[in-house]
């Protein structure tokens, strides 16, 4: 395996370890800024990296890069605007929490 395939391999670990920690922060309602700015980094190298391999002809694999950079710089792009996530999109990732009123 050359030192470039290597990267390339690592680099795909650390997006996949890193996106199972950020969803599991979305299941506990949590926003985890750094492992999402991790994931979204790593999968793009990741991406950009499977280009550099040599290829004589358009493969699945292109395709697949193409759209997860595509689908990247999307999420990328969401993550610098200043408006709140629940303005962005139709669902949130938790229920709101509600604060219970004292009644007597």
């Amino acid at each position: 395996m050359t030192t470039f395939t290597l990267v390339h391999v690592v680099l795909s670990l650390v997006g996949i370890g890193s996106g199972f920690v950020v969803v599991f922060g979305m299941i506990a309602a949590k926003q985890l800024k750094g492992w999402t700015a991790l994931f979204l980094a790593t999968t793009v190298a990741t991406s950009l990296t499977g280009f550099l391999f040599p290829f004589h002809k358009l493969l699945p694999s292109h395709v697949v890069g193409i759209v997860s950079l595509m689908v990247l710089a999307v999420a990328g792009g969401g993550r610098k605007n200043s408006q709140p996530a629940s303005r962005l999109c139709s669902f949130d990732v938790a229920p709101p929490r509600h604060r219970r009123e004292n009644r007597p």
